[in-house]
């Protein structure tokens, strides 16, 4: 599992582009990564419905959160403020899609969850998220530094205690999310090329969010 604090949080009703702020990182755990190049007989390079505690992701529970399989899922439950824990795959991916459905059990004011893509190391990845008042972001770490690249609300999202299914797309410079099978946003950045993929959810100040995850899917994807 890794986990990172983060102060200050960026603010969720801030809807505004290319903001940046300073994060300081505390490192927990960081899994080794290892090709991931053949597919399975479905094309997905890399699956899991969490119906087997055999697939190892994380499994852990104190002051912070919890982290653990739950009736055929995977539950994020973060209870520190201004906080994110999360689990990746261990693997390396280049272009793929990713594809997952993201439960919001409960959550406070600034609460949200989604997908890591192109993990490089604690300091460098792409993650994007959506919250349960309906706003999302496409998020970027980099040196240790976060930059929004984009952040705004669509009625897309089902918001509250509901259900959402996310896809995220990172091919060469192209990087694509949506919520529901509604693109939200396109984007293009070239500093990551590779990397792991993986679950993520997080706090704001007030802290409390409470996830799960299902059926995540990474396939092949063409540039």
């Amino acid at each position: 599992m890794l986990a990172f604090r983060v102060r200050p949080l960026y603010n969720p009703s801030m809807l505004k582009k290319n903001h940046t702020i300073v994060l300081v990182l505390t490192l927990v755990l960081l899994a080794g990564c290892t090709p991931a190049t053949v597919p399975d007989a479905q094309g997905r390079l890399y699956y899991d419905d969490f119906s087997s505690r055999e697939t190892r992701w994380p499994q852990s529970e104190d002051e912070l959160g919890l982290t653990d399989y739950e009736d055929g899922a995977y539950r994020i439950r973060v209870d520190e403020p201004s906080y994110y824990l999360w689990g990746l795959t261990g693997e390396a991916f280049d272009d793929v899609r990713l594809e997952v459905d993201v439960e919001t059990v409960s959550a406070v004011e600034g609460g949200e969850a989604g997908v890591i893509c192109r993990f490089q190391d604690v300091d460098n990845y792409y993650f994007f998220i959506l919250r349960p008042d309906g706003s999302y972001a496409a998020l970027k770490m980099q040196a240790g530094e976060l930059q929004i690249m984009y952040m705004d609300q669509d009625a897309a999202i089902q918001t509250g205690a509901a259900a959402n299914h996310l896809s995220v797309t990172c091919v060469g410079e192209e990087l694509s999310y949506s919520v529901n099978d509604v693109q939200l946003v396109e984007i293009t950045d070239a500093d990551f090329p590779e990397g792991d993929v993986g679950l993520i959810a997080g706090t704001n100040a007030d802290g409390g969010m409470d996830a799960r995850f299902d059926e995540f899917e990474v396939y092949p994807a063409v540039p």
